[in-house]
């Protein structure tokens, strides 16, 4: 009766230690999975400024040769 106790008490012990294992395994694949998303989000807003300027500098081109129509100077 006593060894089955302690074989009871060993499951156990091996069951609380693969509750904390899984757990701490989970909140670091929750913590790389939001890194993931941080630099998607970062990606995307770059792509986003880099297509801003790109459309600011076409204006800015077409303002410059209107300019330059009205006062004759290239």
């Amino acid at each position: 009766m006593k060894m089955f106790r302690k074989l009871i008490a060993d499951y156990l012990l091996l069951i609380v230690l693969l509750v904390i294992v899984a757990g701490t395994l989970n909140f670091i694949d929750d913590g790389y999975q939001d890194e993931v998303l941080d630099q998607q989000v970062l990606d995307e807003s770059i792509s986003q400024a880099k297509a801003d300027h790109a459309q600011r500098q076409h204006e800015l081109k077409a303002l410059q040769i209107q300019a330059s129509n009205m006062t004759g100077v290239k």
